[in-house]
């Protein structure tokens, strides 16, 4: 591509793909071919460089981490706390296959049927970027015994 005087061409650059829209993370910078004297005239007006854009990177996503987890079978409890990479995080938890819900450090389960549950709990960012893999906690609440 050749470029005349006062002509200005846009670049972009596409990265890595940003999990939460699945769109290509990118930064764009333009450039300014001033004009000289091929045409035997300096020119009237020279032009004032074009700053490239920031090219600031986008926000890490959080990564959350479960803590400490406690259980008791007699009461059929489970706790857990947790934390993120990221200050300001708010959590989305889950026990087994239930929906992400809004929680808060520490979490517990009460009266849990027996059988094997898993636990997971995913930061979200002030910036609104979700850890895209959840921690998760597994366990087993033994079934009561049977007297005779």
């Amino acid at each position: 591509m050749q470029l005349g005087a006062g002509e200005t061409v846009h670049i972009r650059i596409a990265g890595s793909i940003d999990p939460e829209t699945e769109e290509a993370l990118s930064s764009s910078f333009d450039f300014f071919v001033g004009g000289g004297l091929a045409s035997g005239k300096p020119d009237q007006e020279t032009p004032k460089p074009v700053q490239p854009a920031q090219n600031t990177p986008p926000p890490a996503p959080p990564e959350t981490a479960i803590t400490k987890s406690t259980f008791n079978q007699q009461t059929r409890l489970a706790k857990f706390r947790f934390s993120s990479t990221v200050e300001g995080s708010s959590f989305q938890c889950k026990l087994d296959k239930g929906a992400f819900k809004p929680c808060a450090s520490p979490k517990a389960y009460r009266h849990l049927k027996p059988g094997r549950h898993a636990f997971r709990v995913r930061a979200v960012a002030p910036s609104g970027l979700t850890d895209g893999s959840a921690a998760v906690g597994r366990f087993a609440i033994a079934a009561p015994k049977r007297r005779h």
